[in-house]
């Protein structure tokens, strides 16, 4: 799924949170992060870095791919290679 807006990457994070039935406070928790700097990832509020983006992903199993020539970034759900 190609995301190009901090807000679509944002949504994403927040859509798979809720599929892993956790909160703002345990995903904070399972990356260090404050709740608050989740939340503003989430809503797009601030300008974010790729490392606390990266440690999310991380947290909820997804793959972040990031295109700097299309401007475009991916995130998609991890899948076991057979």
């Amino acid at each position: 799924m190609a995301l190009a807006t901090a807000q679509e990457i944002g949504r994403r994070i927040r859509e798979r949170r809720h599929e892993l039935g956790l909160t703002q406070a345990a995903l904070a928790e399972k990356t260090g992060l404050s709740e608050n700097r989740v939340c503003a990832v989430e809503r797009a509020h601030t300008n974010w870095r790729l490392d606390t983006v990266t440690l999310i992903c991380d947290a909820l199993d997804l793959t972040l791919e990031v295109r700097p020539a299309g401007r475009f970034a991916s995130l998609e759900y991890r899948r076991e290679q057979t």
